[in-house]
Formats: structure tokens, C-alpha cells, sequence
């Protein structure tokens, strides 16, 4: 089980807005305070919003709220809810998209192009490795806190799938796991008589000959893509950088050491990063405000006020005047060239 070689990928993980409420949820009974607990996990406010203007979050995010649930619940509680949840609601969603795949191979090929739609650094495939296939799924960051509990949920959701898949017909043997020791994974409810191999490079699971050339024959697609804009558009880190931030601008310009605590970077390596970009973080701040303020004039159904508001300004005069500062024309103006 050799881990693949791949070009560093120098993009900020980003994941689905959708992926992030899956978690939520399962964290809402670690806190009868909702806001507290958006807090904690260093998510915006809004997200329950149905008038935000953003798809997607930085993947520490659900690491921070995985990191909540395995050390706020027991283990074994843990494993339970996660695979109760991954297989009545999380994995069939997937499992609708696949557009009628011929066997296994490529159901798992086209289940993975579809993950990355949800999340930017996912992957999740088949490898044959020492004279057997398995399912591999990669994760950097094995010395962080959350690691152990992200493997195990990974370790639910390739089982669960598994399963799914082939009707039952596959039955876990064999998995490998990057985590040091198997102790909470031996919780998972379905893989008692399952042997475990500690400290991979890759997770996975064995998957018998048989299995990885059986046809498949699913219910017709008519589910309409999970999303439509993949956050694998761009490999550049400053559009990436935009793309995780934008969504914590929403009460004004962000501090470059929150924005830091947000990305799971220091500050020193996030000024750096974007010099090799050739810009500043205030700069690009102030781009990506106009940028979105520019986006919210065009919608007629919002108010200067309305706008000023979700701006993160106090009225909107602050907000004409900042805007002119930059623009050279109010917003009102500005809409109004927008119609002629």
C-alpha cells in the first residue's frame, strides 16, 4: 500500500457548505448555545442564512467540529452516531449521483470526482498494492488533534460505503490505518472481526478480486448534481485564499490573526504565502470586499442598507463613504450605471 507521489498541492482545503452543516448537526447537542458553538469551530455566523452568497468553507472548519465531538462524547458514541449518520443520510447522497457506472471500478472513480466537489483535497481511490486491490483514502496532518478522529469517521464512511455498494456483498478483513494504534477504531460497529495494520502512509481497505470487477446496477439518476462549481477550479493559493476568507467578511475586515486561525496557519506563513503572490493581506481584503459589495449592488432586491449591513458597517453613510473612498461614486450611483 504505497502511497501515491503527487505535485504538492499549495491550494487552502476548502469544503461544501453542506459537509459543514452534516457536522453541525451532529455536534448540536454538545452545546445548547448555537452561536457558541459556531464560535468554537471558527464558522461564520450566517451559515443557517438562506441570503449568504457562499458555497463554500476552509476545511478546518469540520476539523474543528470533529475535534469537538471526539472529545466531548464516548468513543463508542462517537462511532455509533457517525455510522448512523453516514449510512441513512451522508453516503446514499453520494451514492444517487453516480450516473449508472458499469462496476465497481468506476463507481468509486466517479464517487471520487464527485467528493472533490465537496471537498478540494479529498481522495478516495482504488489501488493494487502487494497483490490486492484496496480502497485508499489519503490525509496529511497525522501529528494534529484532530487527525485520529477525522480517520475514524473516514474509516466509517469507506466501510459504510463499501457496504452500500455492493449490497451487502463485501465483508471488512483487512484495514490499514495511519493512526498509531487501533484502540477506538475497534468501536466502529461492524468491524469486531476486522484486523487492523497501524501506522500506514495511506488508509485503507482490502477488497477482494471478486468485488473490485463486480457489475453494477443502480436506481437511474435523477438527482441533480450535488454542485455546480468545483473548488478544484483553480491550484493558485491566493484565488483559494479568497475563496476560504470570503465568507468571514460579512462584519468588516478580518484581523490577519483571526483570518490566520481560520486557515489553521500562522501569520507568519500566511504573509508569506501571499507575498509569493505578489500582493498583501489588506490589500486583498479590501479587494475581496469590493468585490463582494460590487456582487450585492447588483441585486435589486437588496437595499443600500441592506447591503451595508451584511458589509459588516453600522449604517449605511459609513458604508456610501467608504465606498466613494475607493469607487469615486456612491453606491446608489454605482447601481444605477449598472442598469443604463
Amino acid at each position: 500500500m504505497d502511497k501515491k507521489s503527487r505535485k504538492t498541492n499549495t491550494q487552502i482545503p476548502v469544503v461544501h457548505n453542506d459537509d459543514v452543516m452534516f457536522f453541525l448537526n451532529l455536534c448540536k447537542d454538545l452545546d445548547d448555545n448555537f452561536y457558541r458553538l459556531l464560535r468554537k469551530a471558527l464558522i461564520p455566523n450566517d451559515i443557517k442564512n438562506n441570503k449568504t452568497h457562499y458555497v463554500y468553507l476552509p476545511e478546518t472548519t469540520i476539523k474543528n467540529l470533529i475535534l469537538l465531538l471526539g472529545e466531548n462524547m464516548p468513543i463508542d458514541q462517537f462511532t455509533v452516531l457517525i455510522s448512523q449518520q453516514c449510512r441513512a443520510y451522508y453516503i446514499p447522497q453520494f451514492i444517487k449521483q453516480l450516473n449508472q457506472p458499469d462496476s465497481f471500478q468506476s463507481a468509486i472513480k466517479e464517487l471520487s470526482q464527485n467528493l472533490k466537489l465537496r471537498s478540494s483535497h479529498s481522495q478516495l481511490y482504488t489501488q493494487y498494492a502487494g497483490e490486492k486491490w484496496w480502497l485508499v483514502r489519503e490525509k496529511e496532518g497525522i501529528n494534529e488533534e484532530w487527525f485520529e478522529y477525522a480517520e475514524i469517521f473516514s474509516v466509517i464512511f469507506m466501510y459504510e460505503l463499501l457496504t452500500l455498494l455492493t449490497n451487502g456483498k463485501w465483508s471488512p478483513s483487512e484495514i490499514g490505518i495511519q493512526s498509531k494504534n487501533a484502540e477506538k477504531f475497534i468501536f466502529i460497529p461492524g468491524l469486531e472481526n476486522a484486523i487492523f495494520f497501524t501506522e500506514r502512509p495511506i488508509t485503507a481497505f482490502y477488497i477482494p478480486d471478486d468485488i473490485i470487477n463486480m457489475p453494477m446496477s443502480l436506481t437511474k439518476n435523477l438527482t441533480p448534481p450535488l454542485v455546480s462549481t468545483s473548488p478544484q477550479a483553480s491550484h493558485d493559493f491566493l484565488d483559494s485564499f479568497k475563496l476560504a476568507i470570503t465568507p468571514y467578511l460579512s462584519t468588516g475586515k478580518l484581523p490577519i490573526k483571526i483570518a490566520s486561525d481560520i486557515l489553521g496557519m500562522n501569520v507568519r506563513t500566511l504573509q508569506r504565502r501571499l507575498k509569493n503572490e505578489g500582493v498583501i493581506y489588506s490589500e486583498v481584503i479590501e479587494e475581496i470586499i469590493l468585490e463582494k459589495t460590487i456582487y450585492l449592488l447588483k441585486s435589486p432586491h437588496l437595499s443600500i442598507m441592506q447591503i451595508a449591513s451584511m458589509m459588516g458597517y453600522s449604517d449605511s453613510a459609513h458604508f456610501t463613504r467608504a465606498f466613494k473612498r475607493t469607487m469615486n461614486i456612491t453606491p446608489s450611483k454605482f447601481r444605477t450605471t449598472l442598469n443604463e
